[in-house]
């Protein structure tokens, strides 16, 4: 039960974040819609799915992702808290994305061994998120006139 309500937190997280900096990134504000990520996906996000691991995982296993999780909810709560500024929130934003593409090619073999169809849908969602997250990224570093984009 508790696994299942940690699951659609998760997702309202997600989806209201990403949805928000959507919102900013189409109202040409790019650099606040990567703050917004950065804050709820980097950070709340982060926090909630070290919870989960750790609820879910009991016996150890899920307990090395969830510091991963809790390493970059910090570093996403430091960088934002402290003004670090677009480049770093970026770094912290594209280290997050691509744990999702690598969390995502281990779903992928997991459903292809195991022939779960229900893996799918977290692939899918996997593979949605980072890719908004390296759009927020990118887009974010070009406004910013960051490298590689700018000097």
């Amino acid at each position: 039960m508790a696994a299942r309500i940690l699951v659609i937190i998760e997702t309202v997280i997600a989806a209201s974040g990403i949805a928000a900096a959507l919102y900013c990134l189409l109202n040409g504000n790019p650099e606040l819609g990567l703050h917004i990520v950065t804050l709820s996906v980097g950070g709340a996000l982060g926090l909630i799915n070290f919870a989960s691991d750790f609820i879910v995982h009991q016996d150890g296993k899920g307990h090395a992702a969830g510091f991963a999780n809790l390493a970059f909810a910090l570093a996403a709560f430091i960088a934002y808290f402290l003004n670090w500024g677009v480049a770093a929130e970026a770094a912290i934003v594209l280290g997050y994305a691509l744990y999702l593409v690598q969390d995502m090619l281990y779903l992928i073999w997991q459903a292809a061994a195991e022939h779960d169809r229900r893996l799918w849908y977290r692939v899918g969602a996997s593979f949605l998120c980072s890719v908004m997250l390296l759009i927020f990224v990118v887009t974010a570093l070009q406004s910013a006139g960051l490298p590689p984009f700018g000097y």
